[in-house]
């Protein structure tokens, strides 16, 4: 059963962001660069469609939903993700 993006993020959060680990993660990707980052995203969305645990259809969802609390900057950065992952 394919899930949309929220679905995907909840479990992630459950196996990989408990409470003991929420900071250890924060830190850890605070200290990497903003093209790291971007790699790991868009390995992240790329494995999650290959499972079909989302599509392209959700994702986009998702980037409408976090948009308003984006600036301008990084709402074009995330445009450029999505359109890349596509």
């Amino acid at each position: 059963m394919k899930k949309d993006i929220r679905s995907f993020a909840k479990d992630k959060n459950k196996k990989e962001f408990g409470d003991e680990n929420l900071k250890e993660r924060i830190e850890e990707l605070s200290n990497k660069s903003e093209d790291e980052l971007k790699k790991q995203l868009i390995d992240a969305v790329n494995t999650a469609k290959q499972n079909g645990e989302i599509n392209d259809e959700s994702f986009s969802r998702f980037a409408q939903s976090v948009s308003p609390m984006l600036s301008e900057e990084q709402r074009k950065k995330l445009e450029q993700i999505i359109n890349y992952v596509k």
